[in-house]
């Protein structure tokens, strides 16, 4: 695999006898993987050459942010027939890829549903794409000039 596509690749697991054994977790990273993210991240390899404390914590937070920036490309064993390596791969899953950053604080929302409750009252039910809404915000509908207050959440 790396011959092939790439030597940036961090392979997350060793498999034997059909069991996934981790080799780089936040808390257990073996010492090859060590000198691994130092080669790819200048503050950590400056932190171990001086023989500071790092953690494996220290270091799951550098691959964090190495994957982030396609400088390293975590690999994972499995096989969703045999259930082996599926919660692995879904921990790698929310560790890895970050939820997009807002890209402005302007509310975006799609409304799908209006209901009214047994007391008459107007319910609205809104995809938030964007932005946030809050209690008492005062909220501009399409751009246009018409505005309405948020009473309830």
């Amino acid at each position: 695999m790396k011959t092939n596509l790439s030597q940036d690749v961090l392979f997350m697991q060793t498999v034997v006898d059909g069991s996934v054994y981790p080799v780089c977790s936040q808390t257990y990273i073996k010492e090859e993987y060590k000198e691994f993210v130092c080669n790819h991240d200048d503050d950590i390899l400056e932190r171990y050459l001086a023989d500071s404390e790092i953690s494996p914590a220290d270091y799951w937070n550098t691959i964090i942010a190495l994957v982030a920036k396609a400088k390293v490309y975590p690999v994972l064993h499995g096989s969703a027939m045999f259930n082996i390596g599926i919660n692995e791969l879904l921990d790698a899953i929310s560790s890895f890829i970050l939820p997009p950053a807002s890209v402005s604080n302007r509310l975006s929302a799609y409304l799908y549903k209006i209901e009214h409750d047994p007391k008459g009252h107007k319910r609205s039910f809104l995809k938030i794409i964007d932005g946030s809404l809050r209690l008492r915000d005062v909220v501009r509908i399409n751009d246009s000039e018409k505005f309405i207050k948020i009473k309830n959440l």
